[in-house]
């Protein structure tokens, strides 16, 4: 029984760091192909908010914002900023159900 739970234990730590990897190789993609199109942006946000990771929700949220400033002298669009507001207002408030509403992400 000890085995099995550290078995699952174990593939469960390895299944979230994949799942890290993944949704940092989407940002880095994002930065390189998609630039400044915030649709691609949010709809990342929302998967990682659907999957349970809301700061890395907020941290590609962090990473674009700082782009746009960065390139453009531009902050996010209000879609984007009330998105983020509402990974933030949640995660603040300890709440378990995704903002997204889904897990299925809907493009924009």
């Amino acid at each position: 029984m000890l085995f099995a739970r550290r078995w699952v234990h174990t593939e469960s730590f390895l299944m979230r760091e994949d799942e890290r990897r993944f949704y940092e190789g989407l940002r880095a993609y994002l930065g390189e192909r998609e630039g400044h199109q915030e649709a691609g942006w949010r709809r990342l946000m929302k998967l990682q908010d659907a999957s349970g990771d809301r700061t890395g929700a907020l941290q590609t949220y962090d990473a674009l914002s700082d782009r746009l400033a960065r390139e453009l002298d531009a902050k996010p669009a209000p879609e984007t900023s009330a998105l983020a507001e509402r990974i933030r207002t949640a995660t603040a408030s300890g709440g378990g159900a995704s903002v997204s509403g889904t897990a299925e992400v809907a493009p924009g």
